[in-house]
């Protein structure tokens, strides 16, 4: 395991992506995004074992201005990811998140549906919005 990270991922994958712009990039090691990462490594196991690229996960708050995200966005607390599937769609990889929730796999959390990406989170409550469209 790296760090209590599930075989699938490592915390440099959740680092912000600014590249320095507004902060340090450090990789989060917080049980909050080790967490997470446990979240997307069933997300993984659903989607047949399919390589799961973390195309945004902690933010820095000049970055998540920078990328236009919200405010109170969970990848300020390092609680969200948005996801790249390769050989899956959005809509699968959504599909396949809203599955596991509704089972009880994963925790009810956040599911954001866009036409490029996933995004997942482990907020306290279940929210949902967007279209694959």
């Amino acid at each position: 395991m790296n760090n209590g990270y599930p075989p699938n991922f490592h915390p440099g994958e959740f680092s912000c992506k600014c590249g320095g712009r507004y902060c340090d990039g450090h990789s989060p090691s917080s049980p909050i995004t080790r967490h997470l990462a446990w979240v997307l490594q069933r997300v993984r196991e659903e989607l047949g074992g399919k390589p799961i690229h973390v195309t945004s996960g902690v933010r820095c708050i000049g970055w998540n201005k920078h990328v236009g995200g919200a405010s109170d966005s969970c990848h300020l607390r390092g609680m969200a990811a948005d996801l790249d599937v390769e050989g899956a769609s959005p809509e699968e990889v959504a599909d396949a998140v809203e599955r596991l929730m509704e089972n009880g796999r994963i925790p009810d959390g956040g599911l954001g549906r866009y036409p490029t990406f996933t995004h997942v989170d482990t907020r306290y409550r279940s929210a949902r919005w967007g279209s694959n469209d």
